[in-house]
């Protein structure tokens, strides 16, 4: 049976026209099936565009609601078959290189149905930050080498992540999060109900994240707090996971405090 390919990109404060993703994709696949998900935090004009379906309310709900609305609305259209239908999740600010997609295509085909979850390697500063191993279900373990990933504790993060639409008849992401440890809280439940997941080593995403990037002092604050609060919930599985989120949560206060000379990161 053929399969489908659907792109989901999620934009977040700028117009289609600005996202790099978006713009690389249609350079390298021009007849791509497209989704945006406007997760903005005021409502855009969206020109209508052919093979793009555009969804938003001109509110920012958080990344698993945006994800999950896409998924739902695509599961009530795919009643059967799910397993034929292929999601590519992105962000709005990655550069999808024609290597990129030629191999992610070609792991589908060669794998077959023995994986459901589709891992690129994503590269940041000459490091390797996806896929990576998680200790105890709480600690990220960076590795250097996917021959270093183990199955019992692989993770990843979202973006550049390719999965059978029937993935999400077992699981579902959790909107209780916002932003952080979206994926982390994911690769736990896929690693729960054991979905086989094929790493496509030659398939490789370059990203530079907000968390690393220099900011004011009110947007950092911001996003701490945002990240404070997901970091929180992600660790209450246990009693190890809460005392690893209040010592990793002083440790980036303490970093904060130095930076930004305050001690509103404390609050």
């Amino acid at each position: 049976m053929p399969v489908e390919h659907v792109f989901i990109i999620v934009l977040y404060n700028k117009s289609l026209q600005e996202s790099l993703t978006y713009s690389s994709l249609l350079k390298n696949k021009k007849d791509a099936n497209i989704i945006i998900y406007d997760n903005s935090d005021c409502s855009q004009n969206m020109p209508e565009i052919s093979g793009v379906a555009y969804y938003g309310d001109g509110s920012n709900h958080g990344l698993p609601y945006a994800y999950n609305y896409v998924i739902n609305t695509l599961k009530m259209k795919y009643t059967k078959d799910r397993k034929h239908l292929f999601l590519t999740l992105l962000d709005d600010d990655t550069e999808i290189t024609k290597d990129y997609l030629v191999y992610m295509e070609a792991a589908i085909e060669k794998v077959g149905e023995k994986a459901d979850i589709f891992a690129p390697v994503v590269m940041s500063d000459d490091e390797m930050i996806s896929p990576f191993n998680v200790w105890k279900d709480i600690k990220v373990l960076a590795v250097n080498d996917v021959s270093k990933i183990k199955n019992r504790q692989i993770s990843a993060i979202n973006s550049g992540l390719v999965l059978r639409l029937s993935v999400f008849d077992k699981v579902m992401y959790d909107e209780n999060y916002f932003l952080d440890c979206v994926d982390h809280d994911f690769f736990r439940k896929v690693r729960k109900y054991q979905i086989p997941v094929q790493i496509v080593e030659n398939a490789r995403i370059y990203q530079t994240f907000s968390r690393n990037e220099n900011c004011d002092k009110r947007t950092r604050l911001k996003r701490f707090r945002i990240y404070k609060k997901d970091f929180k919930y992600f660790s209450s599985v246990s009693k190890m996971g809460r005392v690893f989120f209040y010592l990793s949560s002083i440790k980036m206060a303490i970093k904060y405090n130095r930076q930004y000379h305050t001690r509103e990161f404390f609050k």
